[in-house]
């Protein structure tokens, strides 16, 4: 399987960082994953013959955290359909708010099974900032076009069904780090791209 999961910067000790780096350490054992996020130096790498990194990064900076997002999205894009033309993709991943645009426009390009990890939503992280109403809005859009949503917390399930009116059968509660969570993504994946069953 081919696998393009989308991620802000990765950082060493943070939550979403490391659920990236688990998955792609537990993936990339059997399947091909390519790996696009932000940085602040763009580069490609490539870690091993099934693992390769995408890092992008944005010359233009956003006056406000929407606008930054949004000029992410499109390096995340450029990136993407690098991945595309070189390797392609059976499944998308996509990991919160920042990466959604990019993810949907991806899916409905490559016409390709898009999982989402919400591990937060803005309502729950307290509409603190300007464009929390957009974010809210981005996030809405990604929940209700994705193939699948992974959330890691019951809060989390709880917001996403009630704040977005999302089916509960599309969402699955999932332990990171513990009883065997990455082999249930990727039977997920497997089952929603229809490879390898």
């Amino acid at each position: 399987m081919r696998i393009i999961m989308f991620s802000g910067k990765i950082i060493d000790g943070d939550f979403v960082g490391e659920y990236v780096k688990a998955l792609l350490h537990s993936f990339s054992k059997s399947h091909l994953v390519n790996l696009v996020c932000y940085d602040d130096v763009e580069e490609r790498l490539s870690i091993n013959k099934n693992l390769n990194i995408f890092k992008t990064s944005c010359v233009i900076k956003g006056n406000n955290l929407f606008n930054w997002a949004m000029i992410m999205n499109t390096e995340l894009g450029r990136a993407g359909r690098e991945v595309y033309e070189c390797y392609g993709f059976d499944i998308i991943h996509a990991n919160d708010w920042l990466t959604i645009p990019v993810a949907l426009s991806m899916a409905r390009f490559a016409e390709k099974p898009l999982i989402l990890s919400m591990h937060s939503t803005e309502k729950e992280r307290g509409f603190g900032i300007d464009y929390s109403g957009l974010i809210h809005e981005i996030e809405g859009m990604g929940l209700h076009n994705a193939s699948h949503i992974l959330v890691d917390n019951e809060v989390t399930m709880r917001h996403v069904i009630n704040d977005f009116n999302i089916e509960r059968e599309k969402i699955t509660l999932l332990t990171p780090f513990r009883d065997k969570w990455d082999e249930r993504i990727l039977e997920l994946y497997k089952k929603l791209a229809k490879v390898g069953i």
